[in-house]
């Protein structure tokens, strides 16, 4: 909602001559009053998206992520917002990381061995 407001700025036309008064209003005084009260302005809605949260899967594929929609400022007869309020999206997350391969335990193993590596101590 706006407020609008109409206003004036005074101005001195004619300076006074002779015996003539000064005008009563000094010269670049405004005056304001409100208008049109009863016509509210049209607000368009805000909102966004969050961002993705966590994947449902740590590797394989498979795994999902969502983000919502939040709507912060509804629409009051304005545009309004391309999704609604709370709706999610998915899309898909993870499906180029590899897993470890649980069926030879000993991939395992040469994982151990290439942290260990990584951190300087190798099994031994």
């Amino acid at each position: 909602y706006q407020r609008r407001v109409h206003g004036r700025t005074y101005a001195v036309v004619t300076e006074p001559a002779g015996t003539g008064e000064a005008c009563s209003i000094v010269a670049g005084t405004t005056e304001t009053r409100p208008c049109n009260r009863d016509v509210t302005c049209p607000v368009d809605c805000v909102g966004s998206w969050t961002g993705f949260g966590d994947c449902s899967a740590t590797c394989g594929g498979g795994g999902f992520q969502a983000r919502t929609y939040m709507i912060s400022t509804p629409p009051d007869g304005g545009d309004p917002c391309p999704s609604t309020d709370g709706e999610t999206e998915t899309q898909e997350c993870n499906h180029d990381v590899n897993c470890p391969d649980t069926t030879n335990p000993l991939s395992e193993v040469a994982a151990a061995g290439v942290a260990g590596e990584a951190l300087g101590a190798l099994p031994g």
